[in-house]
């Protein structure tokens, strides 16, 4: 089934809400809004707003006292929440899912591929969000571990290449899976993509274009498992088709002003492999201000697939996770481990690649040249 490209806007609600009683923003017995008041105050419908109140309620997180309105959960109310005067389903077994943030395609498909699957086993997601912050996600950990879920699936935070929590759950066999990112030297199940392969092919196919000078521009790398794949599959692509590595062309931390001054500097045709989408907007945002055309100067792929892709002026190349495929191979991992059959699986699933129009082909002539 082919994903909707939008993150589903009521678990984009119920994210908000979450991290609102979450920094004590809202704090225990707190009135919510209203659903007409939140319905205006984000511009979407009441039963998108029903959608997420009726998910936080059955995660016990608020309760709704019948002709008073929506509250925020006491330590008291959270395995008792009532929602429009119905008893919850607060009796199913409950897994919490831990993630850096949402904010885009990718981990809102995860998240779709958790959701349903779960369901299937008659499994309650509780969700909850760490702001890419180590300490908070470690804090959670701990906390979601006491409440008595059944198993934990961790999206790990950015630049994060050791948590003593994870190890301790791990150590005493407690139902883990990874998602994205590994953390080297802890034994758990994991679910991602094969980075390396993907960026491998990306930049074989940029080569077998004619292209030889190739870029990798990225945020920070190193501690991030997914990304420091990425960046090898790229020096072993260049390596292995005998073009030099050249530090010139590697740009880390990249903010705006570096991506800038890193495309200006460059000379003649050009090529880059981003490492996300975010790094992608931004490389495609510095060419178009210093009116480096693409394809024609600067060809890009980047990872991942983003919101309108298919409607930007120029449609970049793109390598696309399977997310929601992630997430449901996520579940059974996790199912298994609940049911004692503990394999520490580790699944690196496969991209696929969406040409655009943003790879030049030099051995294709462009208007006015010859070969």
């Amino acid at each position: 089934m082919k994903s909707d490209k939008r993150v589903p806007l009521y678990m984009q609600l119920r994210a908000y809400i979450s991290d609102q009683i979450q920094q004590q923003v809202l704090k225990p017995h707190d009135k919510l809004p209203t659903e007409q008041e939140l319905s205006e105050q984000f511009k979407v419908s009441r039963i998108t707003v029903k959608n997420a109140l009726k998910d936080l309620a059955e995660e016990g997180v608020i309760y709704r006292i019948q002709g008073r309105g929506t509250f925020v959960s006491g330590a008291e109310k959270k395995e008792t929440a009532l929602y429009e005067g119905t008893q919850t389903s607060a009796s199913l077994p409950v897994v919490a899912v831990i993630v850096p943030r949402l904010d885009n395609l990718f981990i809102g498909n995860v998240l779709i591929g958790l959701e349903s699957r779960l369901a299937r086993y008659q499994y309650r997601m509780l969700f909850m969000t760490t702001q890419d912050h180590q300490d908070l996600e470690r804090k959670v950990l701990q906390e979601m571990a006491a409440d008595g879920v059944k198993g934990l699936i961790i999206y790990p935070a950015e630049g994060e290449n050791y948590n003593e929590e994870i190890l301790k759950l791990s150590l005493h066999n407690f139902p883990i899976v990874l998602i994205d990112r590994y953390l080297p030297g802890i034994n758990t199940n994991f679910v991602g993509t094969d980075n390396f392969q993907a960026a491998y092919d990306a930049v074989t196919y940029l080569i077998a274009r004619g292209h030889s000078e190739i870029g990798f521009v990225s945020s920070e790398v190193k501690g991030t498992t997914s990304l420091e794949e990425r960046f090898e599959g790229y020096r072993q692509a260049l390596l292995q088709h005998g073009l030099p590595l050249n530090y010139d062309y590697q740009l880390f931390q990249a903010d705006e002003d570096e991506i800038s001054r890193f495309l200006a500097a460059r000379q003649g045709r050009f090529a880059v492999l981003a490492a996300h989408n975010g790094i992608g907007h931004r490389v495609m945002k510095a060419a178009a201000e210093l009116d480096i055309a693409i394809p024609e100067r600067l060809s890009v792929i980047f990872f991942d697939d983003y919101e309108y892709s298919d409607l930007t002026r120029v449609k970049p190349a793109l390598i696309v996770q399977d997310a929601e495929q992630i997430g449901l191979q996520a579940v059974e991992l996790l199912m298994k481990a609940i049911n004692g059959q503990e394999s520490k699986a580790q699944l690196k699933l496969a991209t696929r690649f969406q040409e655009g129009d943003s790879v030049l082909d030099l051995h294709t002539p462009t208007r006015g040249e010859s070969r």
